[in-house]
């Protein structure tokens, strides 16, 4: 019989490692490449996507609270640790190139 306790922790134990890898990996890009191109030329529209990269995909997080009875405090931190995780995602992917190398 499989253990699903056992699986679930290294489930979560390989997650943890792929952001863990893919935020290091764009850090490294990011202090390598520095593409502040859309940021020194538009930082009124650089701020407006990162504001919509960071709130946007928090937005299912809330409709949990009225589906699923969460509290609204769990709600809150969780709207809020995912919306920084992708405000730095979204900066770290302008600086590292990552961007201009797939739209342009």
């Amino acid at each position: 019989m499989v253990d699903l306790e056992l699986l679930y922790f290294l489930f979560k134990i390989a997650i943890i490692v792929i952001l863990v890898f893919g935020f290091a990996y764009l850090i490294a890009l990011a202090a390598i490449v520095h593409d502040y191109s859309i940021i020194v030329n538009k930082p009124f529209l650089f701020a407006i996507e990162t504001m919509l990269m960071s709130l946007l995909p928090g937005i299912p997080i809330l409709f949990f609270v009225v589906t699923r009875n969460i509290t609204w405090k769990k709600a809150w931190v969780w709207f809020a640790s995912l919306s920084i995780k992708f405000a730095i995602f979204h900066v770290l992917s302008q600086l590292s190139g990552l961007y201009n190398w797939l739209f342009m």
